[in-house]
């Protein structure tokens, strides 16, 4: 006898999340079939609940790979394993300047400002936790907006979070609302959306607690603070990976720059998203060495099976390794147009080639 109708018990107000406690096999939610065998300490977005045959099984989403189905209470976990994500990484180069501004701009009286300053750290491997801090310090009073009579609870959640005092967190949201004349809705929702981004950047799990409450949060206006947090939560996993990355002593081999080694330890990821944002990044600082580092990852994989991601990411390289308008890297093209695997790369190559018999203007 198999009971359905999901529910929406109080611990899922709570906490949204759950890792498996061992290895466990996802059930499809309509039938027995298998959905995918989940390994140790996998995490979970919790759905619901459904009780077949007695037992509870729970509803969930494998967050890593993106796969839904059901698995038994006792494959669960509420405590997470300690990770990379429990600490911050270390910063490649000095970034005091930078995170001196981003303090600033975050307490400036207008909203498009502190709203710039979230998005700046949007792949910047900043990792200082005071500025995190700050922005959660902002998005507590940001959420306490949607309610007045919630602003006391909110507060007591920004002192849990922080482990500071009522007065200094007190301080900085009356740092940062300084000089506002008046409330604006559409304003606040846009600020509170892009905070949960922020603080979704610092792939800290430190801020995973507030963001699953802002998670529970009602809209603002046309902006869903509720589907920002949880995509916020998407981000703090990514980061806990991405920080790292970024900020990989590796790259500063051969006595690179600080700023030059971010931009090739984006490239070297492997993962598009970073890929597109280190090449851009390598553009912008024209550094010479860069554009051999790039033609040298080029030459290592353009001969190799691709999907499309990977097709799209080599392309991009190709097309950079030619607005370098070098004649240096035109052996290189010349060898991507005759043998690279993908049609879309050697296209690419071709069409640098031509680029560089081109007069500048």
């Amino acid at each position: 006898m198999t009971e359905l109708g999901l529910q929406w018990p109080l611990e899922l107000k709570e906490g949204r999340r759950a890792w498996t406690s061992r290895e466990a096999v996802l059930i499809s939610r309509y039938d027995a079939s298998k959905v995918a065998v989940l390994p140790a300490h996998a995490e979970l977005r919790l759905i619901g609940t459904e009780k077949r045959d007695g037992a509870l099984w729970w509803h969930v989403e494998a967050v890593a790979m993106d796969k839904a189905g059901r698995l038994p209470e006792a494959a669960l976990t509420r405590t997470w394993p300690a990770t990379r994500a429990d600490k911050l990484p270390p910063m490649l180069g000095d970034r005091s300047p930078e995170i001196f501004l981003l303090r600033r701009q975050l307490e400036d009286p207008d909203v498009r400002q502190r709203i710039g300053a979230c998005k700046k750290l949007n792949l910047a491997g900043i990792t200082d936790e005071a500025l995190y801090d700050a922005v959660a310090a902002r998005l507590v009073e940001g959420l306490a907006q949607t309610d007045k009579a919630n602003s006391a609870a909110w507060t007591l959640v920004g002192q849990s979070l922080l482990g500071v005092g009522a007065g200094a967190v007190g301080d900085l949201i009356v740092a940062a609302a300084r000089g506002q004349a008046e409330f604006n809705p559409k304003h606040w929702a846009q600020e509170v959306a892009w905070l949960t981004k922020a603080l979704g950047y610092s792939g800290y799990t430190k801020y995973r607690p507030l963001l699953e409450r802002a998670a529970e949060t009602d809209s603002f206006g046309t902006y869903s603070i509720s589907k920002h947090a949880n995509l916020a939560l998407d981000d703090l996993e990514n980061f806990s990976r991405w920080n790292w990355l970024i900020n990989d002593p590796a790259g500063l081999e051969g006595g690179r720059s600080a700023e030059a080694a971010r931009a090739l330890n984006l490239m070297r990821s492997g993962e598009r998203q970073l890929q597109r944002n280190g090449l851009n990044q390598i553009m912008a600082l024209k550094d010479p060495t860069l554009f051999d580092d790039v033609e040298a990852h080029i030459l290592q994989v353009y001969k190799h099976p691709m999907d499309g991601e990977q097709e799209d990411a080599v392309e991009i390289m190709v097309k950079v390794l030619g607005r370098a308008r070098n004649p240096k890297y035109r052996p290189a093209l010349v060898e991507v147009a005759a043998n690279a695997s993908a049609g879309d790369v050697r296209d690419m190559a071709e069409d640098m080639l031509e680029l560089l018999d081109r007069p500048e203007e």
